[in-house]
C-alpha cells in the first residue's frame, strides 16, 4: 500500500470494555499515524447503547434514534481524543483530511456531517460501520480497516461452538453469514459502492494494523 495515501479506522465501540488495550491501541494508532495517513473515526460504544435503552423505552422514531445514535459517536470520539496528547477532533471531512495528509492524528466527528449530507437511511441497520465505510467512499481511502473486539468473521458463532475463521470474504457473500458477521446489515451495500478494501480486524492486537498497511495479511478478514 502507499504510505501517502488516507486510510480510514474505525474503532469499535465494543474496545472500550478493554482499558488497558484502548490505552495501547491509541499510542499505537498515534505512533503510526507519523508514518501513514491515518483518519479515525469512532464508533458508538456504550453511549449508542443507551439510546438503543431509550428508543425502546420511550418508542422514539427511527429518526431521532438515528441522529441520537450518530451523536453518541461524536461523543465516544471525544472520549477517544482523551487518551493522546495529539489526537485532534474535528467536525469537519476536509480539516481531517488536511490533518491526515500531515501526518497528524485526527478524529472525525461524524455528526455535522452526516446531518448536512443525510445520505444515509434512518434505520439500526445503518450503525458507524456502515457510516465509516461511507466516510472512506468520501475521502476515496486507500483502505478501511474495522476495529473490533472479535477476531473477524466466523463460518459459525464462536460463542456458540468451535468455528473457522474466514480470512477472505466477497463482499457479495456476507448473506450466506447473516448471523455470525460482526458488521451491520448496510455495510456490504456501502462498501460495494465506494469499492475500498476493507479488514475485519481485533482492535486488541494493534500490530495486525501495520500488517494490513504493509500489505501483509494477518488474523483477520478480508472483506474483497
Amino acid at each position: 500500500m502507499e504510505a501517502d495515501a488516507i486510510h480510514c479506522i474505525k474503532l469499535g465501540g465494543g474496545l472500550i470494555s478493554y482499558s488497558e488495550e484502548l490505552r495501547n491501541l491509541i499510542k499505537f494508532l498515534d505512533k503510526l499515524s507519523t508514518s501513514y495517513q491515518l483518519l479515525i473515526v469512532p464508533g458508538g460504544g456504550p453511549f449508542a447503547d443507551i439510546v438503543r435503552d431509550i428508543y425502546s423505552q420511550y418508542n422514539l422514531s427511527e429518526t431521532i434514534a438515528h441522529w441520537m445514535a450518530i451523536l453518541a459517536m461524536d461523543q465516544y470520539g471525544f472520549f477517544l481524543s482523551n487518551l493522546s496528547e495529539n489526537a485532534i477532533t474535528t467536525h469537519s471531512i476536509d480539516k481531517a483530511k488536511e490533518l491526515a495528509k500531515k501526518n497528524k492524528f485526527p478524529i472525525l466527528l461524524p455528526f455535522w456531517l452526516l446531518y448536512e449530507q443525510d445520505q444515509l437511511n434512518h434505520s439500526w441497520d445503518v450503525t458507524s460501520d456502515s457510516i465509516a465505510a461511507y466516510i472512506a467512499s468520501l475521502i476515496k481511502a486507500e483502505s478501511l480497516i474495522l476495529l473490533k473486539d472479535v477476531e473477524g468473521i466466523f463460518k459459525h458463532d464462536p460463542k456458540q461452538e468451535p468455528s473457522e475463521l474466514i480470512a477472505e470474504l466477497d463482499r457479495h457473500d456476507f448473506n450466506a453469514f447473516e448471523t455470525q458477521r460482526c458488521v451491520d446489515k448496510h455495510f456490504p451495500k456501502i462498501l460495494a459502492q465506494g469499492n475500498i478494501r476493507c479488514w475485519i480486524l481485533n482492535g486488541r492486537h494493534p500490530s495486525r494494523i501495520s500488517a494490513v498497511l504493509k500489505g501483509q495479511k494477518p488474523i483477520g478478514t478480508e472483506i474483497l
